[in-house]
């Protein structure tokens, strides 16, 4: 993807402003005491600074303090010592550099990937409005695009902290199928881990955050350009997503209180009717079916809420006409819904009892030096579904890590019984069966 593609794809969906949330923007002193020190010695001890100091009109200062009043009580000494810091070199230019230098030279650091930024935003002629840590936003407009400084202050958890406040601050503002894109960046922090750590804490979506480098902005303009592009074609979608998302949000939060207002209303006899009408399936079985039975309750009490099916009907229409930006490797979390569809975990004197199926499949952690082994139901399907045998009959397997170069058959060319991938837990694996 080139520079104009990428104009095209931002100009397509309407992106024509962000907003740039850093610190830089923050209304600071222009010295500070130290600076003030080190200007009032100058003048203390180099006449040709005091004496370029005198010419401006004030008298020559008898310490720090009768400095800075001269200084802030003067706009016309103020402007002729911050214009000679720029000016050739003097003595009121050295007068000016002790004063004015440290934290202008602070700022302009600060600000250097920061007007990086904001040319390349410019070139996609895309209007970037900058603000500070704290304070109202410039208007009430809606920013599709929002950069957030990952320190907004002195690096550590404060700052951390203030900087996910101020997005939240600033997101709380916009309705769920309008919430912005949200850039994380950072001169000092490289980790992806971290990023995503906040992502999590702000609230913020996966598939509407980027995190980036400072540095991007100066060393690697069309990769940054051409990754953000990607997030903004697809922005309809993610809003979608968004909106779906914090619909299940809602819903979980409104259920929760009626769900338990309600179970706890059942009465001893209530449990006791339950029980029965489980008939000879009992045993063994009525706090797992009580608790299926709570598990379609809550369901249903989510699923009926109005603002959810509103955002269901919403996703049932979202469409990829082309493939989103796929990351390296997919986010662990898919893994850990689709095991939570795919398996529970049993106590181990609690198996007998346990509703279970032919080919059912148990993995037991022995521990570091046990390692994991396997074991699969074989029993009848029929003798299990009407309790007619009180042992199982299994098959046990040998549970190791995938590996590339394991073989396929075993050191005398025999086939083996094999599972050649059994994902779990995140991870890869391989059973061989007895």
């Amino acid at each position: 993807m080139n520079l104009q593609d990428a104009k095209r794809i931002f100009a397509e969906s309407g992106i024509q402003s962000a907003l740039v949330i850093d610190d830089a923007f923050d209304e600071v002193a222009a010295y500070d005491p130290d600076d003030l020190e080190r200007a009032f010695q100058l003048i203390e001890e180099d006449d040709d600074v005091a004496s370029a100091w005198t010419a401006l009109g004030p008298e020559r200062p008898a310490d720090p303090a009768a400095l800075e009043d001269a200084v802030t009580g003067d706009e016309a000494v103020d402007r002729a010592l911050r214009e000679a810091r720029e000016g050739d070199a003097s003595p009121l230019q050295k007068l000016s550099q002790a004063l004015y230098g440290s934290v202008a030279d602070d700022r302009h650091a600060m600000r250097e990937p920061l007007n990086a930024l904001e040319a390349i935003l410019t070139e996609l002629e895309i209007t970037p409005t900058k603000v500070g840590s704290a304070g109202a936003v410039a208007d009430e407009r809606k920013f599709p695009l929002i950069f957030l400084d990952y320190y907004l202050g002195d690096k550590g958890i404060p700052s951390i902290t203030k900087s996910r406040n101020r997005i939240q601050e600033v997101t709380a503002l916009y309705a769920a199928d309008e919430r912005p894109i949200v850039v994380l960046m950072s001169s000092d922090l490289n980790n992806e881990k971290a990023a995503r750590k906040f992502r999590d804490e702000a609230e913020l979506l996966g598939c509407q955050f980027k995190f980036i480098p400072k540095q991007k902005f100066k060393e690697a303009k069309l990769e940054l350009v051409s990754s953000l592009a990607d997030l903004v074609a697809f922005l309809p979608q993610t809003r979608k997503v968004g909106q779906f998302v914090e619909a299940w949000k809602t819903a979980l939060e409104g259920a929760r209180d009626e769900f338990v207002t309600g179970i706890r209303q059942l009465d001893l006899y209530d449990y006791f009717m339950i029980r029965d009408k489980l008939g000879q399936n009992a045993s063994g079985r009525f706090g797992d079916h009580v608790s299926s039975l709570f598990d379609g309750y809550l369901r249903r009490l989510v699923e009926d809420r109005a603002e959810l099916r509103v955002a269901t009907a919403s996703l049932n229409k979202v469409t990829f006409d082309d493939r989103p930006p796929a990351p390296f490797i997919p986010s662990e979390i898919v893994t850990r819904i689709a095991d939570a569809m795919a398996f529970q975990s049993i106590d181990a004197d609690q198996e007998k009892d346990s509703p279970l199926e032919l080919g059912d499949v148990f993995i037991q952690d022995r521990g570091r030096s046990g390692g994991l082994r396997a074991a699969a139901v074989i029993s009848q399907a029929c003798d299990l579904e009407q309790n007619k045998t009180e042992s199982l009959l299994l098959i046990r397997g040998t549970v190791t890590k995938r590996d590339g170069q394991k073989m396929s058959r075993n050191q005398s060319n025999q086939p083996i019984l094999r599972t050649d991938l059994f994902r779990w837990e995140s991870k890869d694996f391989i059973i061989d069966w007895d």
